[in-house]
């Protein structure tokens, strides 16, 4: 019988996360209808963070939340249906409602690159994008309804506004022409209008997250089957209900991911149910491979609390009576940094266009930093 050793923890459990375009603030859900705000201090470690404002206008579980850099505007989804977009006036966070006009829950969220419009995925099959009216005052949606079942993830091309892809529990990938001309102008390409599927890739599993890399050059769509497929989207034909092109497929010998980030166009992380991020690296310019565990031999830096010595002499002078004196010592806790499974992985350093630096939250209720440096020598890594 191992003990448990009391670990620091931000909250009992992390939903999503967000970080303000200056990274000096961090938004995040406890696994409930809240969204909470901390000011970090510049600090990595967050038991040294600070709280300031609590969001309590969800009245279910918050599903996503992004916050745009430029604009400095907070979106949120949740399972009661609704979308809110943040801003912050005078002294407090004003929320605006979204219409989504969905009748299922809310499941992700995206600004678009010009911050001009986002998507909401839901599991009524369909995925809102969204746009401020300026006569009412409000945002109104458009509807892409292609999907036969919940939309898990959507992802802006980094570098064109008008292009969306989504995955969903369909086991399917898909990119849509998301186009509005209140918001884009006139279409330069007039063979595809709103709404209209450009392409579909298939998985053996759900398809829990989808990402561009920064140039928009690389698709990676995340499957339940413990896979990572990347697609050169570069060479995708741009046409309503093109054939896909070939996708490479990377298996995973262990538990499936939940979520993932380019950190270049040649390298891609991803994180879930194993406790740890995984690298995989673009060999050759065309070959992708995974590299290994990003956390291998680590210990947990959670620690533990302070105090918490005699509790756990307590509890192991407690297990010897039931589990034998020689059992007692056995710890069977995770090695791993994170002790729970990791549900959402943000950049928070980019330096010349590549991210040196990302942030992890799962539902342990931590919030960790891994330095890419550190990575790139462990793992012979190549930005």
């Amino acid at each position: 019988m191992a003990l448990v050793q009391a670990q620091k923890v931000l909250l009992p459990v992390i939903s999503c996360h967000a970080w303000s375009g200056d990274k000096s603030r961090i938004a995040l859900s406890p696994g409930n209808s809240e969204i909470i705000i901390y000011k970090t201090n510049g600090q990595e470690d967050f038991e040294k963070w600070e709280k300031e404002f609590e969001l309590k206008e969800h009245d279910h579980y918050v599903t996503a939340i992004d916050w745009a850099p430029k604009s400095n505007k907070i979106l949120s989804c949740s399972q009661d249906r609704n979308a809110y977009v943040w801003e912050f006036k005078g002294n407090k966070w004003e929320p605006t409602l979204v219409l989504l006009r969905v009748t299922k829950a809310a499941t992700c969220c995206k600004w678009s690159p010009n911050e001009d419009k986002f998507a909401v995925g839901s599991a009524a099959k369909m995925v809102s994008v969204c746009f401020y009216e300026e006569v009412n005052k409000w945002y109104v949606s458009k509807m892409i309804k292609k999907h036969k079942s919940t939309v898990k993830a959507v992802a802006w091309h980094p570098t064109d506004n008008t292009l969306l892809a989504t995955g969903s529990s369909d086991m399917k990938s898909r990119t849509f022409c998301a186009h509005i001309k209140d918001v884009d102008g006139k279409p330069k390409d007039r063979t595809l209008k709103f709404g209209d599927q450009i392409v579909d890739y298939t998985s053996k599993g759900w398809v829990h997250d989808i990402q561009f890399s920064p140039s928009g050059r690389w698709l990676a769509y995340i499957g339940h089957d413990s896979t990572v497929q990347f697609v050169d989207y570069s060479q995708q034909p741009q046409t309503p209900e093109a054939q896909p092109i070939e996708t490479q497929v990377v298996r995973h010998d262990k538990l499936p991911f939940y979520c993932g980030l380019f950190l270049s166009d040649n390298v891609f992380i991803a994180a879930g149910y194993d406790f740890a991020p995984y690298a995989f690296q673009l060999e050759n310019g065309s070959k992708w491979v995974l590299k290994g565990n990003c956390d291998e031999g680590k210990k947990s830096t959670g620690g533990t609390t302070q105090g918490a010595g005699v509790r756990s002499a307590f509890l192991k002078f407690q297990a010897q009576s039931t589990v034998g004196s020689s059992n007692v010592d056995k710890d069977d806790s995770p090695k791993t940094r994170h002790h729970n499974v990791i549900n959402s992985i943000q950049a928070f350093e980019v330096k010349s266009g590549n991210v040196t630096k990302f942030t992890t939250s799962g539902l342990d209720g931590k919030v960790l930093f891994w330095n890419v440096t550190e990575l790139q020598k462990n793992l012979g890594l190549t930005l």
